[in-house]
């Protein structure tokens, strides 16, 4: 079963990721983001954590964790905590959904490619919808200039409204304080 629970997926999370990641989606969570649980005879077995960037020409829905137990893995739990995350994204308006990942972590974008996104290498991403364009897509996903884009749907004149979008608030409390936090630099304030 699949659950809307964003204390239980933090607690996954806490109990399987780095410390690191911890942070980030404790940040995403306490700055309105979703959590999906799936628990399988009473075994919590994966999480995602999911939030919105809201602009008034488009609203984008951030996948920003997946997680599923090592001993679960390859059993389809992926692809179902992706569809429920959208579909939670979707009911907050979003039409166009992101995430990113490292560029090794092939099952990642084997998941997301199989489920109609588009994977793009940041330079091919740069060079087909602007510099501005995915400026915009790496601050609201938190990404770095080495992480692989991954869309859906891809549509340039979609995507283009992104140039509109005044993510810095948005950047700032997901991404940019939590890793001040981590790095124990608090008096930092946008």
């Amino acid at each position: 079963m699949v659950y809307e629970d964003e204390v239980s997926a933090l607690k996954l999370m806490s109990e399987e990721l780095s410390r690191y990641h911890q942070v980030f989606a404790k940040a995403a969570v306490e700055n309105g983001g979703l959590g999906v649980i799936i628990r399988v005879n009473g075994v919590d077995v994966g999480s995602a954590i999911g939030y919105t960037a809201e602009g008034s020409m488009l609203t984008v829905g951030v996948i920003y964790y997946v997680y599923i137990r090592r001993s679960y893995r390859g059993s389809g739990f992926g692809k179902v905590l992706v569809a429920s995350m959208e579909e939670l994204l979707e009911g907050k308006g979003s039409r166009v959904y992101v995430a990113s990942t490292t560029r090794d972590n092939i099952e990642s974008q084997r998941l997301f490619k199989s489920l109609g996104y588009r994977v793009l290498e940041w330079s091919i991403a740069e060079s087909e919808l602007g510099y501005d364009v995915v400026e915009a897509l790496e601050a609201i996903a938190c990404m770095y200039d080495d992480d692989i884009i991954m869309v859906k749907p891809y549509s340039r004149s979609l995507l283009s409204k992104l140039r509109r979008l005044d993510y810095r608030s948005l950047w700032f409390n997901i991404c940019y304080k939590p890793w001040l936090d981590y790095r124990g630099y608090t008096s930092v304030k946008l």
